[in-house]
């Protein structure tokens, strides 16, 4: 027998794509529009299938039982519930009222709430039934913008988890789909508060315009909504590639970009440790927000599943550099020049892809271990300073040098320094013969706190050299390699447009930095070829790739909306208008073969245009990072490493 669908807001979107989908396998379909002429088009086309189609507010709490009843009466039952009606309020929270917040409550959590009321007796009754309940990645986080429509995809969420276990006896199934981003008119379905947009949320106002970019080209969301459909369709019936879901799965997460939201939520509650102090409490309760603030990376503990999967991983690598030991004489004019470099970055490439931020973090040394076998290993004196925050920063060369190197160690955010970090920044301090001194900062690494907490502790360093270590800022570089150089960047930013959370510099009227040395910046988090090509041509002669800066970016960013301090290109070009009022010289640097090639050019470009010092330096066919870089055996050196020393050498 046909099942009968029950389902909310077809007008458009999934509402259309699952109606379609359930007449196409044979359901009976009974959609509900607010308004039939508005949507005249997918009413046709519904009612053409087959489909029926009654008008219904889901706001509308009279209306609700009324057309529910009516559509029972159609075939003698329901079978099938989705709740997909729903809209989302876009602004601050302080800006949005009352009236309009009860609004957006009542259209996604309390209509799809009375509705379920009204089908859970005749579900009961027959011992069977499925609610769906259409939520989104709102659902998972809230973003700076979304306030409300979070809070009403969070109580639907909550609504559905407590429901899922009260109907379980009944044989009655719940599913929670939380889509991502989908080539839907989600982002044309959206409302402004009355009150106009208060000035200084710098994080809304970003969120507000990547809606308003993503508006105009609907085509730019990746997920297809037909066969997410699809997928939703084979987790109620029990068809296709998803119907194993059927009856054993509460939430289905749909595209790519919410699968990765969770991974980046679950990293953070877990803390990689850290969450041991808040379920380690006394009686008399907590410990102090301060002994959290201080705590660097501790190492995660594993978990038997994630040993596993790191086995595999590994195994997986050895199996990659096999394959590629095979085919790379075949390679042409793709991957690195060089066999053995090329077979060592396949491996290197392939064990980033498929081990999560904690397994790296597990088995990568921190920070003070790697600094104890370098200094250990050349026979110097460890030396470091310790910020007011706990954060602390060490020192490599002659601390008494008026010339100091600040130098952010890379790793997207999320891994620990790497050995060639103190090997390379050693060999700086050496070439000056004691002029110059390198003090690099052990930041808090992701996901143990999100953006901006690094870029606070390298403010509060920069502001420690000036004040407590009375260096002058002519005689101070500021530097970085890929997240380091993110990190850089984002303190010219924060230069030039201080961050609202964060204490600005204080600099006297004239001063400015010395120079800023940006090696392989991290500049931009798309990972789209057609936004950087250099993301597909020199796929296979860097280590880094698009899900490795995927998952990296996201456990940094916690959900958040990167901004221009965050993510240096999304800014407009006239963000870095004064920037050579701020910094003497800069150095850019990049590998040929790298996949950052088109951002680090496209940052340089736009430095260039503002900064009449701005030096550009492209190595030929030289990977990510490669002065530092040492992992699997990798060769240091080249022609970035080569640029970098001359432009010290010259600053003496």
């Amino acid at each position: 027998m046909a099942a009968v669908w029950f389902i909310t807001g077809v007008s458009s979107g999934f509402g259309t794509e699952i109606a379609l989908r359930a007449l196409e396998g044979g359901q009976r379909v009974i959609g509900t529009v607010r308004d039939r002429i508005r949507a005249a088009d997918n009413v046709a086309i519904i009612e053409h299938k087959g489909g029926m189609i009654l008008e219904l507010d889901v706001t509308d709490a009279v209306a609700g039982v009324k057309v529910f009843g009516e559509a029972e009466r159609v075939y003698g039952r329901i079978d099938v519930l989705v709740n997909n009606a729903g809209y989302s309020i876009l602004g601050a929270i302080e800006d949005i009222s009352d009236e309009e917040a009860r609004l957006q409550m009542e259209t996604n959590f309390f209509g799809p709430r009375r509705l379920i009321r009204e089908a859970l007796p005749g579900f009961r009754a027959r011992k069977s039934g499925t609610i769906v309940n259409i939520s989104s990645r709102g659902g998972i986080d809230g973003v700076p913008g979304g306030g409300l429509y979070a809070a009403s995809k969070f109580a639907l969420e909550g609504l559905s988890e407590s429901l899922a276990r009260e109907v379980a006896p009944f044989n009655v199934n719940v599913l929670i789909i939380e889509p991502g981003g989908f080539r839907t008119n989600i982002f044309s379905a959206y409302k402004f508060p009355q009150k106009p947009h208060t000035e200084g949320y710098q994080t809304v106002r970003a969120f507000l315009d990547m809606v308003a970019t993503i508006s105009s080209d609907q085509l730019s969301q990746m997920g297809d909504p037909k066969k997410a459909a699809s997928r939703i369709y084979e987790a109620v019936t029990g068809e296709g590639l998803a119907g194993k879901a059927k009856g054993t799965v509460l939430r289905m997460p749909l595209g790519e970009d919410c699968v990765t939201a969770y991974e980046a939520k679950i990293q953070i509650v877990r803390t990689g440790g850290i969450i041991d102090i808040f379920t380690d409490v006394e009686d008399n309760g907590c410990p102090s927000s301060e002994s959290v603030y201080i705590m660097g990376f501790v190492k995660p503990e594993l978990s038997v599943w994630e040993r596993a999967t790191l086995i595999f991983a590994v195994l997986r690598t050895l199996g990659s550099g096999a394959y590629t030991s095979f085919i790379a004489p075949f390679r042409g004019s793709s991957g690195s020049a060089k066999y053995s470099d090329h077979v060592k970055i396949a491996m290197m490439r392939t064990i980033l892809e498929n081990t999560t931020v904690r397994q790296q973090q597990a088995t990568i040394p921190h920070f003070n271990e790697v600094y104890s076998a370098f200094v250990k290993e050349k026979g110097v004196t460890p030396s470091h300073v310790e910020l007011p925050s706990g954060t602390k920063a060490y020192w490599i060369g002659n601390k008494d040098a008026d010339k100091v190197i600040l130098w952010f160690h890379g790793g997207g955010y999320n891994l620990p320094v790497e050995p060639g970090h103190f090997t390379f920044n050693k060999e700086l301090a050496d070439l000056s013969g004691g002029k110059i001194a390198i003090l690099m900062l052990s930041y808090t690494l992701a996901p143990h706190e999100i953006y901006p907490h690094q870029l606070r502790q390298a403010v509060e360093l920069v502001q420690y050299v000036f004040t407590e270590l009375k260096r002058k800022p002519e005689n101070v570089t500021i530097a970085g390699d890929s997240a380091g150089a993110n990190l850089s960047i984002a303190i010219l930013s924060h230069m030039l447009h201080p961050h609202p959370q964060i204490p600005p510099l204080n600099l006297e009227q004239g001063q400015k930095l010395g120079a800023a040395i940006l090696l392989c910046p991290w500049a931009s988090f798309s990972t789209d070829a057609r936004e950087w090509p250099s993301m597909g041509y020199n796929a296979s002669s860097d280590y880094i790739s698009a899900p490795s800066g995927n998952k990296w970016s996201s456990s940094f960013l916690g959900g958040q909306i990167s901004d221009p301090y965050s993510e240096p290109l999304s800014a407009d070009k006239s963000w870095w208008k004064g920037l050579d009022g701020i910094v003497e010289e800069i150095l850019i640097l990049g590998g040929g073969g790298e996949v950052l090639l088109d951002v680090i050019r496209e940052l340089a470009r736009r430095y260039e245009a503002v900064h009449p010092k701005v030096k550009t330096v492209i190595a030929e066919g030289e990977w990510h990072n490669k002065p530092i870089m040492t992992a699997m055996g990798l060769p240091r050196g080249g022609g970035q490493s080569d640029a970098v020393k001359s432009f010290v050498k010259a600053r003496l």
